[in-house]
């Protein structure tokens, strides 16, 4: 695991709470910018930003989530 001094991908997936989804296209804006989601699930999301951005992993934000299905999209905020 994470203690013994290495990463492993599924260690991490055999902790999390909810399902990670990838299936579907997601863009999510956050202060005017628009990034596409990784990958998400009911406890959160996965974005990267620029490398000069001022987020960093754990930050509270404001965001709009948008949803691309075949035949609408739907918004979150």
């Amino acid at each position: 695991g994470l203690g013994e001094g290495y990463f492993n991908e599924e260690s991490v997936a055999s902790r999390r709470k909810h399902i990670r989804r990838t299936g579907v296209r997601a863009e999510v804006r956050v202060a005017g910018k628009s990034y596409p989601v990784s990958d998400w699930s009911l406890g959160g999301l996965f974005f990267e930003t620029q490398a000069d951005s001022r987020l960093v992993v754990g930050d509270r934000l404001e965001i709009d989530l948008f949803f691309d299905l075949p035949h609408e999209t739907i918004s979150v905020r």
